[in-house]
């Protein structure tokens, strides 16, 4: 199967039939701005699952940290940077119209954040007196990258619909985790490596939905479904810091629906 995978004519097909899929999604989307604008939602969410550390599947390939680590082949490489240039591309219709204003919001980005700015300068400078320079380059342009696609999604879209993003993002988790459960020593890893970080993020989609669940009656049995679904598998992951986490966000909930409900001045102190 190798082999046939190396053979030059093969490989040209398959570039060839890639090609003209390629062109075909591009043509369909930059004639529907509203496919145009779901398909970038669904790459967001793809987004938070892969940050969030999501082993399962193809998801662990699509990490950018997988770009700089030493076990990485080139062709391994090439293939992750082709599948960020081929989404690119077929975005490119939408990105054309949301990026038309990004130098400017930029320039204010950095007058306003003089020390993000100074962060990313002495990053951008590090090379220079690492012991390991070509490393500490790739690490310095996979953090930029990063960082890039984050502060597109924060320009792009309000607060409550990055948290609509989250959340339905962590209800995938849920359903996932739950069907892989991957049994361990400690407890459920569910779709991540170790049982903790599979804890971790239960807790963050319970609190969440149970936050929806109380400001959102018209779908308060899908969130509370959700929310009951993820303290399940929590409690099965055997995770005390995951316990003491859900105990935290539910406290800050608590605390919210308080304190926004008081005078400004009261609010404050």
């Amino acid at each position: 199967m190798k082999e046939l995978l190396l053979n030059p004519l093969f490989l040209l097909l398959i570039l060839s039939i890639g090609i003209i899929y390629l062109g075909i999604s591009y043509s369909l989307i930059s004639r529907n701005p509203r496919l145009a604008a779901n398909l970038e939602k669904v790459c967001v969410i793809i987004f938070i699952l892969v940050m969030a550390g999501l082993t399962w599947g193809p998801f662990r390939r699509l990490d950018p940290r997988f770009l700089v680590l030493h076990t990485t082949t080139m062709a391994s490489i090439i293939g992750l940077l082709s599948i960020y240039g081929a989404t690119l591309f077929v975005l490119f219709s939408r990105l054309f119209y949301t990026l038309k204003h990004s130098f400017y919001i930029l320039v204010i980005t950095i007058i306003e954040n003089p020390f993000l700015f100074l962060l990313f300068f002495m990053m951008s400078l590090s090379m220079f007196w690492s012991e390991i320079p070509i490393v500490t380059l790739k690490h310095s342009l996979v953090f930029l990258g990063v960082t890039t696609v984050a502060g597109y999604i924060a320009k792009q879209y309000s607060w409550l619909e990055i948290c609509r993003f989250i959340r339905w993002a962590t209800a995938l988790q849920v359903v996932l985790s739950l069907i892989m459960r991957n049994p361990g020593g400690k407890g459920w890893a569910g779709i991540y490596s170790h049982a903790n970080g599979c804890g971790s993020h239960m807790g963050l989609a319970a609190a969440l939905w149970i936050w929806y669940a109380v400001n959102y009656p018209k779908q308060r049995g899908l969130a509370l479904g959700i929310a009951a679904l993820s303290l399940l598998i929590l409690q099965k992951t055997n995770s005390a810091g995951a316990k003491v986490q859900i105990v935290v966000y539910l406290g800050f909930l608590i605390y919210l629906q308080f304190v926004k409900k008081l005078p400004p001045q009261w609010g404050f102190v």
